[in-house]
């Protein structure tokens, strides 16, 4: 993983936790690292211009939460929470007002009806 740029992160997890003990915890990759290398290989095959043009959509937008990562490593990119929290301090997360995968889906529905209507516009 490190070879690719994509090291190893610890956190510790002091209490409260949803386990309801303090934990460590290790992850194969920093998920603001993965999500800034998922951006440069979309730009170097052409797809985006910059990360303007990037959603990130998670529920754990929380300080020190995993997805918060992925927000302040993408400064410029849109960053949707459907968790019941997220840092309002970080300017470019919003929070949804319905939570879990069926409102990312319906999102992303909406997104694409919204880029085919601009699409067929430009034309």
């Amino acid at each position: 993983n490190k070879a690719n740029g994509l090291g190893y992160l610890v956190q510790l997890k002091p209490m409260p936790t949803m386990r309801h003990a303090p934990y460590v915890q290790y992850f194969k990759a920093h998920k603001g690292t993965g999500a800034r290398k998922a951006m440069e290989m979309l730009k170097a095959k052409g797809l985006v211009d910059d990360e303007s043009q990037i959603a990130v959509f998670g529920d754990d937008f929380k300080a020190e939460g995993n997805d918060l990562y992925m927000a302040q490593a993408l400064p410029r990119a849109l960053a949707v929470s459907v968790g019941r929290t997220f840092d309002a301090s970080q300017p470019n997360v919003l929070q949804a007002k319905q939570r879990g995968s069926a409102t990312i889906r319906a999102l992303i529905g909406r997104l694409n009806v919204l880029l085919a209507e601009r699409e067929s516009g430009a034309k």
